[in-house]
């Protein structure tokens, strides 16, 4: 008989233990040994792979959720630029399309920052603007829409507001375009009502707390 312990191997010849009943019992028991620790041995091995598998199933989750993760946030991102651009140029998205402005744009500084494209878009608009439409002619534009404008934009409420206003507001008012200076009036004349509104509304709350004491 032949018993295989790891790569090494022993022959037990039976007709050794013919007449010996301990020595016998001993081989027997060495066997059961043997046996045992061979099936420790496999279940070892077995537990090994289904934790190796479930290690890499789970990385496998989770690489998944942070890619999921990353292009959630991507997303978000370009929500929130898109939102940005539209506040600064409405008409973006207008303008990125139209092939005059990407041949203008091939001859400019590359644009690094959401406020360099911002930078970028406003000053192709105010390049881009037709020789032929004079300023007087945007300045008629500008009147139909907000009418006496000129006081307005002379005016301290006005001058105030505008100190307040971020850069891509400001630049609102540099652009030879009625477009650009309609858009400024509208925002100051939506702030001006919002502040009013808020106004009424905290004297109207005071004076009815007035009333029940």
């Amino acid at each position: 008989m032949k018993v295989t312990l790891g790569v090494m191997a022993v022959a037990f010849p039976l007709t050794a233990f013919a007449g010996d009943g301990a020595t016998a019992r001993f081989v027997g028991g060495l066997l059961e040994i043997i046996g045992g620790v061979m099936m420790d041995q496999a279940v070892a091995e077995e537990q090994r792979k289904r934790e190796e598998f479930r290690n890499q199933e789970m990385q496998r989750i989770e690489e998944t959720n942070r890619a999921r993760l990353q292009t959630q946030n991507r997303e978000l991102q370009r929500k929130r630029n898109e939102d940005v651009l539209t506040a600064a140029v409405p008409n973006w998205r207008a303008i990125v399309k139209s092939n005059d402005f990407q041949a203008w744009r091939s001859r400019q500084p590359k644009a690094e920052t959401l406020a360099d494209v911002i930078t970028l878009l406003n000053r192709y608009r105010r390049e881009a603007a037709p020789a032929a439409e004079s300023l007087a002619a945007e300045k008629e534009k500008v009147e139909a829409t907000h009418p006496g404008w000129r006081a307005t934009i002379k005016g301290a409420e006005f001058h105030a507001w505008h100190l307040r206003q971020p850069d891509h507001i400001k630049q609102l008012g540099a652009s030879p375009l009625a477009a650009d200076a309609i858009l400024m009036l509208n925002i100051f004349k939506r702030d001006i009502a919002a502040a009013e509104a808020a106004r009424t509304a905290t004297h109207g709350s005071m004076s009815l707390t007035e009333e029940t004491q």
